[in-house]
C-alpha cells in the first residue's frame, strides 16, 4: 500500500510508468497472425469442434441407451421378486 501512495505522489514515477506500459507491445494478440494461416487454423479448429461434437453425441447415445437398460433390469427384477414373493405364498400358505 505504501508503495502505491508513494507512486502516486511522485509524479515523474507515475509518468514514467505510463510511458514504459504506453511503449510496450500493442495491438491485439489476434491481429499477430497472417491471413493464410489463420484460415488454416480456423479450418483445423473447424475439424476438431466436429470431432468433439461427434464424438460428444456417441457418448449421450450410450448414456441414454444405458439408462434405458437399467430402468428395464429394474422392471424385471421387481416384476421376478414379485412373482417370486406371490408363487411362495400360493405353494406355502400360512397358518390357518
Amino acid at each position: 500500500m505504501r508503495s502505491d501512495v508513494g507512486l502516486l505522489i511522485a509524479r515523474e514515477k507515475l509518468e514514467s510508468l505510463f510511458a514504459t506500459t504506453a511503449s510496450g507491445p500493442t495491438g491485439d494478440l489476434l491481429d499477430t497472425t497472417d491471413g493464410d494461416a489463420d484460415d488454416a487454423e480456423r479450418e483445423r479448429m473447424g475439424k476438431l469442434v466436429r470431432e468433439i461434437e461427434e464424438r460428444l453425441g456417441r457418448i449421450n447415445k450410450i448414456a441414454r441407451e444405458r439408462n434405458e437398460i437399467l430402468k428395464d433390469l429394474k422392471e424385471k427384477v421387481r416384476d421376478l421378486s414379485i412373482s417370486h414373493i406371490s408363487r411362495s405364498k400360493l405353494s406355502h400358505p400360512g397358518p390357518k
